[in-house]
């Protein structure tokens, strides 16, 4: 499985270019790199909690995402729609400063 985890190195293609300015040729290395793919939110949910975040409470099938909603008009319709509340909760208090331990 290590071919999995560990990432490959960077292929390097050997060129001979021709300068367009200076109608030179030079030798150049050409290092392409390829990039992973970047793991959607539900594959780090599963990977880190177990958890299948694509998955219907309801029926176990897999969810498919319809929309993003970020207009905030919106987003109060449909929390008010669910019944759920739509105001943010309260601040945590804030943290009190680590204890003095020698006279400043």
């Amino acid at each position: 499985m290590r071919s999995e985890v560990v990432p490959a190195p960077p292929l390097v293609l050997e060129l001979g270019m021709t300068s367009l300015l200076s109608g030179q040729s030079e030798g150049a290395g050409i290092v392409l790199t390829k990039h992973p793919r970047r793991a959607t939110w539900a594959q780090l949910l599963r990977r880190v909690y177990n958890i299948d975040g694509m998955q219907c409470p309801r029926c176990s099938g897999k969810l498919r995402f319809i929309a993003a909603i970020t207009e905030p008009r919106a987003v109060r319709r449909f929390l008010d729609h669910l019944d759920l509340n739509d105001e943010p909760p309260a601040p945590a208090a804030r943290p009190r400063a680590p204890p003095e331990l020698f006279d400043a």
